[in-house]
């Protein structure tokens, strides 16, 4: 866990070293030199964590920020220039981490999402089961969409 450095105001950072990101309605200013390498967890064991360090974390601080796991992106992904290997690595483990925190947030609470993720005897599933539960549920209602967009269209063409 790494711990809270003092923030650089802007003024000082130097033009060249100078980062932007968006943490939701926020222009954040960073250094970009300081952006240490991504945390090594791997928030698949402890869903519960997953969720609650995805709007809220101290896994990760850049210049006196603490950012939550929602916006990495905003500082390794590859357009920031910002250790893209690093995004190279974590990035799709990181989408699987998205998927399932914002199915998360859909629910009242979080036993109204283990409910939804057990089994009959009140196992919660694993996660890879809750990713392939998710998965499957996002395929069905793409192919759902596509139908009545077809039927839209055919109705549409048919009548004029």
């Amino acid at each position: 866990m790494q711990t809270t450095s003092v923030p650089l105001p802007p003024e000082i950072i130097p033009p060249e070293n100078l980062g932007i990101a968006h943490l939701g309605q926020e222009k954040f200013l960073y250094d970009r030199t300081t952006v240490p390498s991504p945390p090594t967890i791997h928030l698949s064991k402890d869903i519960n964590q997953l969720c609650e360090e995805w709007e809220e974390s101290n896994l990760l601080v850049i210049n006196g920020r603490r950012i939550p796991v929602k916006y990495w992106g905003e500082f390794y992904k590859k357009g920031k220039g910002v250790r893209p290997a690093a995004w190279d690595a974590l990035r799709v483990e990181w989408g699987n981490w998205k998927f399932i925190a914002e199915e998360q947030q859909r629910y009242l609470d979080n036993a109204s999402f283990w409910c939804a993720f057990s089994d009959n005897n009140g196992k919660v599933f694993p996660y890879q089961q809750i990713l392939n539960h998710l998965a499957e549920r996002w395929v069905s209602a793409a192919a759902q969409d596509a139908n009545n967009a077809c039927t839209f269209l055919v109705a549409i063409l048919t009548t004029h």
